[in-house]
């Protein structure tokens, strides 16, 4: 490598001592340029966090929302149910009676076979 000074040298028409400014200048630019690209990602990271966060509390938000129209429905629920028991209370004894009935059955039938 140092033999190819002298053929720059040549081949330019600069000494070594421009030689050595243009590659101190080189370096610094290219040190600035690193920095300025430092610079640019740092920003860039502020803004996707923003972006992350923003986009994290409207998801919190709408979650929030969600369980709130759901216990809402399961209140509604709820209340058609005492309601419907109050109102007709043999229906649903009949209706239970039924299902441990069935049950019953079921595991007779299971017992028998097993």
């Amino acid at each position: 490598m140092p033999e190819d000074i002298p053929k720059t040298q040549k081949a330019t028409g600069l000494s070594s001592e421009d030689l050595s400014a243009d590659l101190h200048e080189f370096r610094a630019a290219v040190q600035d340029l690193g920095k300025l690209l430092k610079k640019v990602g740092k920003k860039r990271m502020g803004e996707v966090g923003e972006e992350f966060e923003q986009q994290s509390e409207e998801l919190i938000r709408q979650g929030r929302q969600a369980i709130q129209v759901l216990e809402h429905r399961v209140e509604q629920l709820e209340k058609s149910v005492e309601r419907s028991v109050r109102d007709h209370p043999g229906a649903w004894a009949g209706g239970i009676l039924g299902v441990i009935g069935f049950g019953l059955i079921l595991g007779l039938l299971a017992r028998r076979h097993s």
